[in-house]
């Protein structure tokens, strides 16, 4: 008889176990003696019912922690059975184990659990089994009501094949669920309990998995769950990990929270056809390292996720969407948005979308998201912003979408190290946009920055490639517009403007574009300094000024004047170059002053074409071969001390001045012209390679980029993404700056050089692009030198073309002209990207 029941018994354990590691651990090393024992209850109340239940039984121990009662090798059997339970321990605290034990049921039963332990503590159950159905749960732990909750409970090495719940823990604490095996419809029900842990289960199950509900400090560790409906379930939960889980589910969400505060959802693998991984109305999630799998939304956030969120380092496979926050879908054809934010707080999360239909990310009335990272192509919009504050973007590509990044109604804004190309509308347009800053990003083919009634924007350091036919940076009603370091090749107009208070351009490169480098309308307190401005249209557009100050900018080989002004006031033109076909053309501009500027034209007509002006010419130098260097018409025009090329003698008194007035045009006498020229200027600037691949196995790791040459000894600082890459200081001769790019991965990186010369800022942007596997780099150089004195100008222009040596991406040389003894620095931002030369005869 007794050898029956054991045989019975390996049967039934072959047959259900899910896993030959289950069957080692299960399978006893020798033959033990199982005693069935059939329809008996065990509802013990209280230590000393316990006690004496053992020892009716003969069960061993005294109940202690080194004494343990045991009850062992025995299985409990109930068949059409009516009751609550088959066995309750109820406020006990004597420790107890279950060892090699199987509770059994079968339909005709009618239990809401098997084993019920109601306010008790100390139970162990090691090597224990439970098979058949129940109304509740085979194993159910709770305090129901009572003050003294269940714990500590263990429950490990088990296996449970039951319905519908295989283990329920209510109001209990320090509660251990660890390797066990369960198969049953739901696995482990967890509701307002403290520091529950299940870890390193094997959960096969088509309804919940692990369901937490109302508890604090829970742990789901290394559970490998498979076949369910919904892998983990969480709710109203705090501080839960749900760290290193195997979830492969069937239908339906992998890992899924709402109301929860911090949460770490760390290195999970996931594989669901619908959603991964979503949070609802939680915060203070981290959400990193995790491996999804499926065809639907990887990671889902709904319209109240609060507070910081770390998002990072996931991986996804095979999916629809990457995130897909609010989980907003398209009507065409149910190709879902990729990210959608409403009312959300300190979110970080990178973006991978590609083929979206609407747009990519949108984000409203939301405060301090940040977007680091990822791709976003083939959609209509890249970015949508709405209402919303501190949102920062940096580190993205956006390619082959109507328009790149739509902000509106929001303040403090961040764009850096962006890369735009084929943008149909604009990369980047703010509608009512206040505290923006846009820096360091590069665009290919395309509108750059469109701005309506946008306040305090900083625009710096980036690089602008556009398509001949758009104003690459446009801003209309705005005020304290800073415009700075950028570098602007092959647009229609670099910069335009129209009803801007406060707008400062400095430190610009702007090469080739088709109409007007610069058109202003209807500006006030307009600051032009330090530009570089060549193989552009018509010079610059200023109409409807008030309050400008243009100086040190070097307009070099335009069409035309250099510079049209109409209706300004209060203007101070002063310490410009300007060489191309003339210089300027004024009308009804008063209160002003053209102050120690050069003009080095190549035109018949006036150098300065003035009507209906009240201005000052003073101090300036003029070459060319003008025989009218001057036109006015019904102006107010008072000319002194200019430098005039062809008029240069007598000096009977060598006191600098010629004895003769000089008749300049239109009526327009200087009479007191200069021997020599009145500057002393050095204007120096080394361009560098800026659209050349650097092969990093061949390079050595330093990379020349700057040489430039200063009387006076300056500070340098390169910034990389807005940080510190190197400094130093330069000596007061010819100088070279160097990169070391040893530990720098393939990628494009974008550099600006600052130099500190007194009080002055001199601002040069570049771009490397680093690539581990070219072949054949090429190199552009164009060095661009002008030095001015009073007895010589001279300018070298000169390209070369070929590959890079392991030393050096460019060989600069400089004039050698001697300094003059009084000199001023000025560093031209000049990053020349290899391109197609227009012709200079182009007509207006």
């Amino acid at each position: 008889m007794k050898i029956k029941s054991i045989s019975i018994f390996f049967l039934i354990l072959v047959s259900v176990a899910p896993s030959p590691s289950w069957m080692m651990n299960m399978a006893p090393t020798s033959p033990i003696q199982i005693k069935r024992i059939t329809n008996q209850l065990f509802i013990i109340s209280g230590n000393q019912q316990l006690l004496d239940m053992a020892q009716n039984m003969s069960w061993p121990g005294a109940g202690t922690f080194d004494d343990p009662i045991i009850i062992s090798n025995s299985e409990f059997f109930y068949d059409n059975y009516g009751g609550t339970t088959a066995w309750s321990f109820f406020k006990t605290t004597l420790y107890v184990r279950f060892e090699n034990v199987v509770f059994r049921t079968t339909e005709t039963t009618n239990f809401e659990a098997m084993f019920w332990a109601i306010a008790s503590k100390h139970i162990e159950f090691n090597n224990t089994k439970f098979i058949g159905p129940v109304n509740g749960a085979a194993l159910r732990i709770n305090a129901d009501g009572f003050a003294d909750q269940s714990t500590p409970i263990s429950i490990h090495d088990s296996y449970f094949d039951t319905s519908p719940w295989a283990i329920d823990v209510f109001e209990a604490h320090d509660v251990s669920i660890i390797k066990n095996t369960i198969g049953a419809t739901s696995g482990v029900f967890i509701l307002r309990t403290e520091n529950v842990t299940v870890e390193k289960n094997w959960i096969v199950s088509n309804q919940y998995g692990i369901y937490a509900s109302e508890s604090f400090g829970t742990n789901i560790v290394g559970n490998s769950i498979s076949s369910t409906n919904k892998g983990i379930w969480g709710n109203l939960l705090e501080l839960p990990t749900v760290n290193e889980n195997s979830i492969r589910t069937k239908i339906g969400r992998g890992i899924s929270l709402s109301s929860t505060d911090y949460a770490e959802i760390d290195s999970n693998i996931v594989h669901s056809p619908t959603i991964s991984i979503s949070a609802y109305s939680s915060s203070n999630y981290t959400l990193t390292n995790n491996d999804l799998h499926g065809g639907g939304i990887g990671i889902n956030f709904d319209n109240k996720i609060y507070w910081p969120l770390n998002v990072s380092g996931n991986t996804l496979n095979g999916l629809n969407v990457l995130y897909d926050i609010g989980g907003r879908t398209s009507d065409k054809g149910g190709v879902y948005s990729q990210a959608f934010l409403i009312e959300t707080k300190n979110v970080a999360f990178k973006i991978d979308g590609r083929g979206i239909e609407d747009t990519a990310v949108t984000i409203m009335h939301s405060d301090n998201i940040q977007i680091t990272g990822g791709n976003i192509s083939k959609a209509f919009t890249g970015i949508e912003i709405f209402n919303s504050s501190r949102i920062s973007i940096s580190d993205l590509d956006i390619r082959h979408v109507y328009e790149g990044i739509a902000v509106s109604q929001s303040t403090y804004i961040s764009i850096q190290n962006v890369f735009f190309e084929n943008i149909q509308d604009s990369a980047i347009s703010f509608y009512n946009v206040n505290y923006s800053e846009i820096f360091q990003n590069i665009l290919y083919d395309g509108s750059f920055y469109y701005a309506y009634k946008g306040n305090n924007v900083l625009i710096r350091h980036n690089v602008l490639i556009g398509n001949n036919l758009d104003d690459l940076i446009s801003s209309s009603y705005s005020k304290s517009v800073k415009i700075l370091g950028n570098y602007f090749d092959n647009g229609e107009t670099a910069i335009s403007s129209n009803e801007v208070d406060a707008l400062s351009i400095y430190g610009n490169t702007i090469l080739d574009m088709s109409t007007f480098a610069l058109t202003l309308y209807n500006t006030y307190n307009v600051s032009i300094s330090k530009n570089y401005l060549s193989t552009f249209g018509f010079g610059i557009l200023l109409y409807s000024i008030v309050n400008l100050t243009f100086f040190d900018n070097l307009l070099d080989a335009y069409l035309g004047n250099g510079l049209y002004g109409s209706y300004i006031d209060m203007a101070l033109v002063s310490r410009n170059i300007f060489r191309g076909d003339g210089g300027m053309d004024f009308y009804s501009v008063t209160n002003s002053s053209i102050y120690r500027n050069i003009f080095d034209t190549n035109g018949l007509q006036p150098i300065i074409d003035l009507m209906d002006v009240d201005i000052e010419i003073a101090e300036n130098d003029f070459y060319g071969n003008s025989t009218n260097f001057i036109k006015q018409d019904q102006s107010d025009v008072i000319v002194h001390n200019n430098f005039w090329e062809p008029w240069r003698s007598p000096d009977v008194d060598a006191n600098g001045i010629v004895d003769l007035p000089f008749d300049a045009g239109s009526n327009i006498t200087d009479p007191k012209p200069m021997v020599n020229p009145n500057l002393d200027i050095i204007f120096t600037t080394i361009v560098t390679p800026v659209s050349n691949e650097i092969k990093l196995k061949e390079n050595n790791g330093s990379v020349t980029v700057w040489h430039l040459q200063t009387s006076f000894p300056s500070l340098y600082e390169i910034y990389l993404n807005g940080s510190i890459f190197s400094s130093g200081l330069l000596n007061s001769s010819i100088s070279s700056i160097s990169l070391n790019i040893t530990d720098l991965n393939p990628g494009i990186y974008v550099f600006s050089l600052w130099m500190f010369l007194g009080s002055q800022v001199f601002v040069s942007t570049i771009v490397l692009y680093l690539n581990a596997s070219l072949s054949t780099p090429l190199t552009t150089t164009v060095i661009i030198s002008t030095v001015i004195s009073k007895t010589t100008i001279t300018t070298t222009i000169s390209t070369e073309m070929g590959t890079m040596n392991k030393s050096s991406i460019v060989t600069t040389s400089t004039s050698s002209s001697p300094l003059p003894l009084i000199a001023v620095f000025i560093l031209l931002p000049t990053v020349i990207f290899f391109r197609r030369k227009k012709s200079l005869n182009k007509k207006p």
